[in-house]
C-alpha cells in the first residue's frame, strides 16, 4: 500500500473537490448537530465563540481561508460576497469581540 501525503494546494484541491460533490451532505450534518444534538454541540461551538474566535483570526488572519469561500458559501447557502464582508469583520478584535459578547449572551437568555 502506497501512503500519499497531501500539503497545500493538493489538500485544498482535495477539499475543494469534496465539497463540491457533498455540499448538501455537510449542510445537513451540520444541522443535525446544530438542532437535534444541541445539547452537546451548541455549548461546544459557543465556547469556541468566546474563547477561540479572537485568537484564532489574529494568528490566520481572519476566521477561515479566503480561499474556500466559494465551497463555505455552497454549504452555508450565502452570497461569495457576503463571506468577503464576514472575513473582513473577522479580522477586526473589536468586531469579533462584539459579536462573540453577543452570541453567547443571547443562548443565555
Amino acid at each position: 500500500m502506497r501512503l500519499q501525503i497531501l500539503t497545500g494546494p493538493q489538500k485544498r484541491s482535495c477539499t475543494k473537490r469534496l465539497v463540491k460533490d457533498r455540499a448538501d451532505e455537510i449542510r445537513n450534518l451540520y444541522l443535525l448537530l446544530l438542532h437535534e444534538d444541541g445539547r452537546n454541540f451548541q455549548p461546544w461551538l459557543q465556547f469556541g465563540i468566546s474563547h477561540a474566535w479572537i485568537e484564532h483570526s489574529q494568528r490566520l488572519g481572519g476566521l477561515f481561508n479566503p480561499s474556500l469561500i466559494p465551497e463555505i458559501a455552497l454549504v452555508l447557502r450565502r452570497s461569495e460576497y457576503d463571506l468577503h464582508l464576514a472575513l473582513r469583520d473577522s479580522q477586526s478584535r473589536l468586531i469579533l469581540r462584539d459579536k462573540a459578547i453577543w452570541s453567547v449572551g443571547k443562548d443565555s437568555n
